[in-house]
Order: structure tokens, then sequence, then C-alpha cells
């Protein structure tokens, strides 16, 4: 059996125009993370008036995710690393503050060795659940966050990063990025000698968590990185951080699973960025599919204005791999909770 443990935080990298769809607006985008945890627990929101949605209608991935766990009557776990304002749902907080945008340079600077260490403690909690774990997130502008990191770690990802928008705002994605890695003034000496340095100044909190739990957890059970562009980034970046912990990973019990719009997204290039990071070996996509459902907003899904996230693409990878589900059936679960969404 399994969990599903979920990493929030909130960046003010979200705010920059046109960067993200993780929510209506810039504004809403501040509650983005907050409201999709609260339907997960509460099947409702409490932080806004309703689940957040793409400006063009579709709503977040949540729904996936949240009829995927109901199926499997799978155990969640919310881990807050670092959200402004605090989510009406039962959560093991690792930090208070949210986080300035990676512009800055400084995103939570000065911020990571206590979170490793706060990371570390929790995984030790998990594992003496003895469980699978799948490892999700929700984080508006973590896309843009993950292609920081993931361009300062020397991967070539301009323009093959995926998001919550059907162009992807590559070029101002690139913009807001090479902005960031001049004011961090990083050495990329820093990759081997101080890799937490680099994640604080030009990444996000989710970053380091999610890298920390899957080396740790992975020593012992399964662990599965549920998401695309943004789990890439982590298990990249756990590459150099279990020299740095002297940690090693068990890369046998590591995979990243996401969606097919992930997957099959022709203005990025998932499979190409998967394939540069040297040790992850386990690559899934769950074929997913809403062309047939009588739901407009759904449909929306399949024109790539949103395709990913809150672990929807690894939770139902796992659900469909251990046969907790049919896609007939995982269809149906998603369009009644979308129904009584719009009721």
């Amino acid at each position: 059996d399994g969990i599903f443990v979920c990493t929030i935080a909130t960046t003010k990298t979200a705010q920059i125009p046109g960067i993200s769809a993780a929510g209506a607006t810039p504004e809403l985008r501040k509650y983005t993370a907050q409201a999709d945890v609260e339907y997960l627990y509460h099947g409702k929101t409490f932080t806004i008036k309703e689940v957040p949605k793409n400006p063009l209608g579709p709503p977040s991935p949540v729904i996936i995710t949240k009829a995927a766990v109901d199926l499997m009557k799978l155990p969640v776990f919310i881990v807050d690393a670092g959200c402004e304002i605090k989510p009406y749902v039962p959560s093991v907080i690792l930090r208070n503050k949210g986080l300035k945008c990676i512009t800055s340079g400084k995103a939570f600077r000065y911020g990571g060795i206590e979170l490793i260490e706060k990371s570390k403690v929790l995984a030790s909690e998990l594992l003496k659940l003895d469980r699978y774990v799948i490892l999700g997130e929700s984080v508006p502008g973590g896309t843009t966050t993950a292609l920081s990191l993931l361009s300062f770690l020397g991967i070539d990802s301009f323009g093959k990063v995926s998001s919550s928008m059907s162009d992807n705002a590559h070029d101002l994605k690139e913009e807001v990025v090479k902005i960031a890695h001049k004011n961090a003034r990083l050495s990329k000496e820093l990759i081997k000698k101080n890799p937490v340095r680099i994640v604080e100044s030009i990444g996000d909190s989710m970053q380091l968590v999610n890298a920390v739990l899957a080396i740790t957890l992975s020593q012992k059970n399964p662990v599965i990185l549920a998401g695309g562009t943004q789990m890439l980034a982590v298990t990249a970046f756990m590459e150099v951080l279990e020299d740095y912990l002297k940690i090693k990973a068990d890369w046998d019990n590591i995979a990243v699973a996401t969606t097919r719009w992930v997957a099959n997204d022709n203005k990025a290039d998932f499979v190409g960025l998967a394939n540069s990071i040297k040790k992850l070996k386990y690559v899934f996509a769950c074929n997913l599919n809403f062309s047939d459902s009588r739901l407009e907003g759904l449909k929306g899904y399949e024109k790539g204005l949103v395709k990913e996230g809150v672990g929807a693409g690894g939770v139902v990878t796992v659900g469909f791999i251990k046969k907790h589900f049919t896609h007939k059936k995982i269809l149906n679960a998603i369009e009644c909770l979308f129904k009584n969404m719009c009721k």
C-alpha cells in the first residue's frame, strides 16, 4: 500500500503577468496551492471561493488527483514548504514564509539547511509506515523555477519545459530565468560544492524538500515523483544533492510519472529532458484522455490548457498499474467531481 505526499509552496515568481495559468489571475495564484490541497481533503475550498482554474476555464488537475486518491483509498499528507497564507488542512509545516520571486536571486536564501534537516526528520517518520510514496506538488510558477534550476545545472532546457498554458510562455520564462541567474551571482563550482545555495537562490523550496524526501525514502521503498517538468528538475537536483548530503538514493526505486498531456506536449520536450538526467531509469506517462468527455471544461485538457499538477499523472499511473480502476471508472469519477463543482 502507498501514501500520497503533496508538497506545496508559493513563490512570487507566479505573480509575473503571463508566466502561469495555475489560477485565473496573478492575484488568485497566491491561493492556488492552498485551494488545491483544501479540495483534496474536503472536496471544497476555503481560502478562495472555488477550485483554481485556468483563465480559459479548465479546472485544476486536483480534480484528477482527488478522484484517484478516493478510488484508491490512498492516505494524503500535505507538506507546507513555504506558503504565505496557510491552507485550511492538516499539514506538516516546514517553512512559515512564502518565497520571493527568483528574479531577486534570493528565492529563499539561507532557509535551505533548515529545510533539509526538517525534511530528513519527516522522511524518517514516513519510513516507519513502510509504504511506497507518491510525491506530488502544487507550486504555481513552478515550471519557471524548474527551468531555472535545470538550466543552471547545465541541462539544455530552454524552450523545452511544459506548463499550465498551451504555448508554455517560453520567451518570458527564459527572460525571467536569465535575470534570476544574473542577480544570484552564483558560480558553477557551487553545483558540486554547495548545491543548496543554488536552489535557495534561483529555485523553489518544493524542489529541495521533495529531493531530500525522495533520496531518503528510496533507500527502503519505491518513490514515484508525480509530475512533469517540475519533477524532472527535482531528479536532476537529486543527482547533485546526494553527493552533498552523502546519502545515496536507490535509483532502482525511483520513477517519474506524469500525464500524456505533458509527455506529448509538442511545444516542449519532456522525453528529451528526461533522457538528459543520467541516473533516472524509469519514466511513465498515463494515458488519461478527456476527448470522449461530455464536459467542455475537461476537454480543455486536450487543447493543452492544463496538463499536470497536484500529482495527477503519478497517482493515476499507479492506479492503472495496480488496477485500482479502469479508464472508464476514473473518467466517470472525475466527471462527477467536475459536475458537483459547477453546481
